[in-house]
């Protein structure tokens, strides 16, 4: 069993009974490949929601909990990983332990000995991109060095995914952990129990009475927090980092170390707020924006009449955009990958205005920020549409 059965389970259990027409195409297989899929899950599923081809189509009556139940029983005894997942699996427990063993770990995902070498170019990938290597340590295993920061964020990013908030902000695993995902989870949760606690603490005393955060920040802020002091209970602690200087943020003052604070600021201040009291202008930035704004505006046929909104939302907007594409604080959104194809010219103007602001803070914005921005013009081009048809109709 590998990742793609459990896709494949996950996509029945949403959208059964579902055409086999529609099967072969989505997930780019033959009818028999699918056939020996669902042969292979229902050695693990109870009778009664097992997998058929009942005509043209595959049904089941897997519910959400009975797939949960179902993923519990997947063990890697039983699951073939795949190179990336065993590499985040091993990152995560280089994060939280100052050496590893990469043979020893590697037991558990029940591969050949000669796996550990064939997924160290993944893994050099991986640490590369932040910055970070992995050292060998003679006769103990290996460890993690580099950029502090850079190599939390790195970790939270993987870790985000396998847990949730539950009751008085704890983290939690996720209830719908796949093998990789468990065992992240598991082991997060279990060397950061204290830490876990400790953040709760640090964030409802320091940082909810300021701002309020939707949940996927909120669940990150915490992920970095519980990181962060397991660290820096280790001895790892951020002592310059490439955050320094970098924008204006407000001074949370959550931790009694100021570099830090620098980078936990910053890492809030690049999240999403649901209600935000106030808004810390960079004195640098502003000037950029405003030439932005002045850029974007051009691709709009009617008057902003609302000068004072468009600027705070495109200013807020591109603030977070600068520390999320920077630090590579952000995942991939498919509802986003179609709005370069629906608005060329548009996308095209975005790249353009934003140019200057990359150039000057060294960074590249996404595919999924310049969509974001594209989708914030349109929004404002309907507003004075609207706006200007109703001013016509007040003529009549």
């Amino acid at each position: 069993m590998n990742h793609f059965d459990l896709s494949f389970l996950k996509y029945l259990q949403d959208n059964s009974p579902l055409p086999v027409e529609e099967a072969v195409e989505r997930f780019g297989k033959t009818l028999s490949t699918l056939k020996r899929t669902m042969k292979e899950l229902n050695e693990l599923l109870p009778e009664n929601v097992q997998l058929h081809q009942d005509n043209q189509f595959i049904t089941t009556r897997i519910g959400y909990s009975e797939y949960r139940q179902f993923l519990a029983r997947v063990q890697f005894n039983r699951y073939i990983t795949t190179a990336e997942e065993r590499v985040k699996d091993l990152f995560v427990a280089l994060c939280l332990h100052d050496v590893v063993n990469k043979n020893d770990y590697y037991k558990k995902f029940y591969v050949s000995a000669g796996t550990v070498k064939n997924d160290n170019p993944v893994m050099m990938s991986l640490v590369q991109e932040r910055d970070l290597i992995v050292q060998s340590i003679p006769r103990k295993g290996s460890r993690l060095a580099g950029d502090e920061f850079q190599l939390r964020l790195a970790a939270c990013m993987t870790i985000l995914k396998t847990v949730e908030i539950g009751e008085d902000h704890r983290l939690i695993a996720h209830q719908a952990n796949e093998p990789t995902g468990r065992s992240i989870a598991e082991q997060f949760l279990h060397e950061c129990a204290a830490q876990i606690n400790q953040a709760v603490d640090y964030y409802e005393e320091k940082i909810s009475p300021v701002i309020a955060l939707g949940y996927n920040g909120r669940k990150y802020l915490l992920v970095y927090l519980s990181l962060a002091l397991h660290r820096i209970r280790r001895g790892h602690r951020i002592t310059e980092s490439s955050a320094a200087e970098f924008l204006t943020t407000f001074p949370y003052g959550v931790l009694p170390d100021a570099d830090e604070n620098i980078c936990l600021d910053l890492l809030i201040a690049s999240l999403t707020f649901t209600h935000r009291p106030f808004t810390l202008y960079d004195a640098r930035l502003v000037s950029y924006v405003k030439r932005t704004c002045h850029a974007l505006a051009g691709c709009l046929e009617n008057t902003i009449h609302n000068q004072h909104a468009w600027f705070a939302e495109i200013y807020n907007f591109i603030y977070a955009a600068i520390i999320q594409n920077k630090f590579h604080l952000w995942f991939d959104d498919k509802k986003l990958h179609d709005v370069q194809r629906r608005y060329p010219e548009l996308w095209e103007h975005v790249q353009y205005a934003v140019k200057e602001i990359e150039h000057h803070w060294q960074t590249t914005f996404s595919a999924i920020h310049l969509a974001t921005l594209v989708l914030i013009i349109k929004k404002y081009a309907l507003k004075n549409r609207v706006l200007a048809i109703r001013k016509s109709g007040s003529l009549l």
